[in-house]
């Protein structure tokens, strides 16, 4: 398993790389539909409403959840989808390591456009970036060190900057109107998602050093912004302050960080395989 499981109405959804999407029933534990897929799933799903958006290996897939049932699959893709794609509205964006971003009509998976950032280097692409998107810019970074917007509704490139060197950690704040990026040199970036033009409204050292682990910037529902690192450490910063606090919680790379949106505890998982609660 490289993605993680999601839950999906009454069912956990389980992609597997080994060609098969288990839908396993959350109260009994038992799998009650094991089908056989035209690739392996190495992305994390997202669950919106009664839709299942899952990406693989040279695919995006559209799943009813309550009939387990496959709606549509886009294929004109070259590589894996590695990180959760996005929904808003009518739109389903998400990158793929063949060197693209795509945009979709989530009711029928159509494509609206896509684009590059003029090179045809996979390993340059967006591959395992969630993008951030708003009314109208989708916002992100990428293993070539630029932050990118482009326009939501054409596909065109609006700005890219690379004063930092961005790689594939991002995020937003709550009420949409800052993108967080951390940097390979370890900062916390703050940039205006409500501005066409670019904007950096602050910047934080975090104290890590080198850094590459694409681990999603997250905020709590009180605002403090959490992010991880490649040696197991996440950091909690006071956007208003700017002070931070230091969690040093394993040896391995920070894999996720989910807020429960209850309580406003962060849950941090590591690649060594632990899960902490973090209490807000």
């Amino acid at each position: 398993l490289f993605a993680r499981p999601v839950v999906a109405g009454k069912y956990v959804v389980v992609p597997s790389a080994a060609k098969e999407l288990l839908w396993i029933d959350r109260k009994s534990g038992e799998i009650v539909q094991r089908g056989e897929s035209n690739g392996a799933y190495v992305a994390d799903g997202l669950c919106v409403g009664n839709s299942l958006y899952l990406g693989g290996y040279m695919k995006m897939e559209k799943w009813d959840v309550k009939n387990r049932r496959l709606i549509w699959r886009f294929d004109s893709i070259n590589n894996y989808c590695q990180a959760a794609p996005v929904v808003d509205g009518k739109d389903l964006i998400f990158g793929a390591w063949d060197s693209y971003l795509y945009c979709l009509d989530n009711k029928t998976g159509k494509l609206r456009w896509k684009w590059n950032n003029g090179k045809q280097s996979n390993m340059l692409g967006p591959g395992n970036v969630v993008p951030v998107v708003t009314k109208d810019i989708v916002f992100i970074v990428a293993p070539d060190r630029y932050m990118t917007a482009i326009d939501r509704n054409t596909g065109e490139t609006i700005w890219r900057n690379n004063d930092h060197k961005y790689r594939e950690s991002l995020g937003v704040s709550n009420d949409g109107k800052r993108v967080y990026a951390k940097t390979m040199d370890g900062e916390l970036v703050a940039v205006d998602a409500t501005s066409r033009e670019f904007n950096e409204l602050w910047l934080v050292d975090l104290g890590l050093g080198y850094e590459h682990a694409p681990c999603i910037v997250a905020e709590d529902k009180e605002g403090m912004i959490y992010t991880g690192s490649r040696r197991g450490i996440v950091v909690k910063v006071n956007p208003k302050t700017k002070e931070i606090s230091t969690y040093y919680i394993g040896k391995s790379e920070i894999n996720g960080i989910d807020i429960d949106p209850t309580t406003g505890n962060a849950y941090v998982s590591l690649i060594e395989g632990t899960i902490f609660n973090i209490s807000r």
